[in-house]
């Protein structure tokens, strides 16, 4: 049986926020206002929106949604859908760690309020952006790996509700006896996407950090 295969990190850290080039990728990012929020790293990493949600239970407050803006540093930029938790005193804190083995989990976040926060049933999936700063065809590929595993599990993770009502509400044409057995079929063509992917995306992160000396 292969092993699964170790997560290869692409050091990326946080994208200063008086960098000239800043501005440029706001509109992208729907226009809101650029913030550093101190960053705690207490929460773990991947669990933004469920650690904001607990701290706004258990003290207070509440979440703002927005984007994180990192980099790898004058290769690409990158934003990523975030949360951090507007304190009962009205300040901003991200008390969520990044990926190990990029930025420190104590630092500053680079972070964008949306201007019209979307309120989600549930967390929301969204596709991280990014901003080429070299001449790179391989990084273009490499994304376009992350896009096509990041649509097959945002589409797992909707799935594996179950919820007969929504696939109902959308449309779906199937009858309900049926909707459990397309769940089942698509969830395994979804899972063998997601598990290749997974791999090709590894294997190109291995090359990039070859290619431009990441180590």
């Amino acid at each position: 049986m292969p092993q699964p295969l170790a997560a290869v990190v692409l050091p990326v850290v946080d994208f200063p926020i008086d960098d000239s080039r800043l501005p440029a990728i706001v509109p992208d990012l729907g226009g809101g206002q650029i913030l550093s929020v101190p960053r705690t790293g207490q929460g773990p990493s991947g669990w933004c929106y469920q650690n904001v949600k607990e701290r706004c239970q258990r003290i207070g407050g509440r979440a703002e949604q927005g984007w994180m803006v990192r980099w790898l540093p004058e290769i690409f930029i990158e934003a990523m859908h975030h949360s951090v938790w507007r304190m009962p005193n009205g300040a901003l804190l991200d008390v969520t760690a990044p990926q190990p083995g990029a930025a420190p989990a104590r630092g500053q976040t680079t972070f964008m309020i949306e201007e019209f926060a979307v309120s989600f049933l549930r967390e929301p999936y969204l596709t991280n952006m990014h901003w080429l700063l070299v001449d790179d065809p391989v990084l273009e590929e490499g994304f376009e790996i992350y896009r096509t595993n990041h649509g097959a599990l945002r589409e797992l993770s909707g799935l594996r509700l179950k919820d007969v009502e929504m696939l109902k509400h959308i449309g779906h044409p199937l009858p309900e006896t049926e909707v459990s057995s397309y769940i089942e079929a698509r969830t395994a063509t979804l899972s063998a996407t997601a598990n290749e992917t997974y791999r090709l995306l590894q294997e190109h992160h291995a090359r990039l950090v070859t290619k431009y000396g990441l180590n």
